[in-house]
Formats: C-alpha cells, structure tokens, sequence
C-alpha cells in the first residue's frame, strides 16, 4: 500500500514538473498581419479602380491557453453617391484555448456563417451568404464558447449584442445563437445554426464538401421578422464551387437567391502567383426581381471586375 501512495505521489509530481516546464519554455510572442482588397470595376460603358477593404491587425499569445488579437478595418462606404473610406475596430478580444474547449469574450468573428465563408474561400470578392443578405454581421460583441466533442461533432454557442461591430448596444436586447458541427469524413462538413433576438429567429443549413482539386458548397438561410420588423420575413439559398485546375488556377462559380431582393451569378478564374497573392478577373451579374425591401423589380446589371487579394 504504502509502496502505491509513493507512486502515485511521485507520478504527480513528474506531472506538475513537466506542465511547469511546458510553461517556463513558453516564449509570449506577437504577429502583425494584413489583408488588402483591391479590383478595377466596370459595366463596360463606366470604371474605377478600387481598393474596398484593408485590414490591419496584430496576434498576441501570452501563454499557451491565453491569446488577443486586434484588427483595424478600413473600408470605402457610399452615402448619396458619394464614396469615402471609413475605419471600424474589427477584432479586440481575449481568447482561451485547451484540449478541447475555446472561448472568446469581446469583438470577434460571430460564429453565424464563419464556417460558410471559410469554405466560400473568396472574400475578397464577394461577402458570405448570410453577411450579403444582412442576416447577420460577420463580427459582434460578446461571449462565445466552443467544444470539440470528438472529431465528428462540435457545439459553439454566444450571447452578442447583435448589432456588429460599427454599433453601440444601447437597448439591452441580445442575441442567443447555438450551433451544431459534423465532419462525418474528412471531406464533408455538416452544420445547423439557430439564433433568437427579441422577435427575430433565424435558422440555417450549410453543407460543404472539399478534395485537394474540387470544393463544393450549398447553404440554406431564413430569418423571421428581419431587423426585427414583424412579418418581414426573408429566405434563400447560396450554392458555390470551385475547381483547382493547376496549382496556381482555380475555376470558380456561385449562385445566390434571396426572396427579398433576387439572385446573383458569380463566376471567374483565380490565379495565385505566390503564396498571398490571389487574383481574379471575375463577373458578377444581380437580378432584382422583389420588392419586399424596396429593391427595383427586373432590374438586371453586369460588373467585370479585375479583382486582387494580398495576405500577409
């Protein structure tokens, strides 16, 4: 017995020793990045070259577990025909980090289609479904916790202020969000998402499939009582894919529909020189045809854009 206890007291003590050592070898360190959006836009009769978005922003890890980032976003903004570049704070959270549980609290990605616009991959081109249609903001502020159940399933859920990020809360009404994750293979990614905010409800599907050469994605959005005004009430669909044809040249097209405004086709070939460097003569082409907000019904337009993503 008494050999057992010392055993038992010694196994502890090598475990405390060797967590002790993990964090005395742990150096704190800091990373600057930023990521630039640039294209030449043009309906064949009018151009201008454009850079819509940079942002600017620094990681920092204090320990292992424990990380902030801070990011700058800088923008161009239309108001009355008239277009000027305007900055936000983006990103200004504390992050946790362990095994198999994450938390953040502060200005973070919002976890409502993160999982979508990663897979879209083409953010420099076009927003994510979801962020596009003004169901929800890309970033908010609050609380978040995500847990790795095992390597098929994943929970996260939040409570924000539900105003992103350019917003001071300041009727004390938040948004509760859960959402489920499935990886039943490697190459497939399943996820269910639900939000509530006072009387809006919102309820998506996403389904994404990815090899080395071909990545494929579909996702299904509705909102009831959009921006919280009753009985308006939006839905659609968002299909996407691309095709790795070469290391550098990817063939890529996507199919928005929205019952509030109508579609968009987006089609063009990505060509990535080097590592950060992404672009892309792409068409975009928007079909209104509802005028649930206000939109001119069968209006059609058609943008050839000569677009450019540099990451660093």
């Amino acid at each position: 017995m008494k050999m057992k206890t010392r055993l038992s007291i010694l196994s502890a003590i090598l475990f405390v020793s060797t967590a002790t050592f993990a964090q005395a070898d742990f150096k704190p360190s800091g990373t600057a990045f930023s990521n630039i959006f640039m294209n030449y836009n043009s309906d064949l009769t009018d151009g201008s070259f454009d850079v819509q978005r940079a942002y600017l922003g620094y990681k920092y890890k204090f320990s292992p577990e424990f990380s902030t980032k801070v990011t700058y976003d800088v923008g161009m903004s239309g108001d009355g025909g008239v277009y000027e570049f305007s900055g936000y704070l983006k990103n200004a959270y504390l992050a946790y980090n362990k095994d198999a549980l994450s938390l953040q609290f502060g200005m973070f990605g919002s976890n409502t289609f993160g999982v979508q616009q990663k897979a879209w991959a083409h953010r420099y081109l076009y927003k994510a479904f979801m962020d596009a249609s003004k169901m929800a903001s890309s970033t908010d502020i609050g609380f978040m916790a995500a847990y790795k159940i095992n390597d098929m399933f994943s929970l996260d859920a939040s409570v924000l202020n539900g105003k992103g990020f350019k917003v001071r809360d300041t009727d004390n009404k938040y948004k509760a969000t859960a959402g489920l994750t499935a990886k039943p293979v490697d190459a497939l990614t399943l996820r269910a998402y639900f939000d509530i905010m006072d009387n809006q409800q919102t309820l998506a599907f996403f389904a994404g499939y990815k090899t080395k050469a071909l990545s494929l994605g579909a996702q299904y959005a509705m909102q009831q009582n959009h921006k919280m005004i009753d009985r308006l009430d939006i839905s659609g669909l968002s299909v996407f894919g691309m095709y790795n044809a070469t290391k550098k040249v990817q063939i890529f097209g996507r199919f928005d529909t929205l019952n509030s405004t109508g579609e968009t086709y987006i089609a063009g070939v990505q060509y990535s020189p080097i590592k950060g460097v992404q672009i892309a003569p792409n068409v975009q082409a928007f079909q209104s045809n509802s005028s649930l907000l206000g939109t001119e019904v069968n209006k059609f337009t058609t943008n050839y854009l000569l677009s450019m993503n540099i990451k660093f």
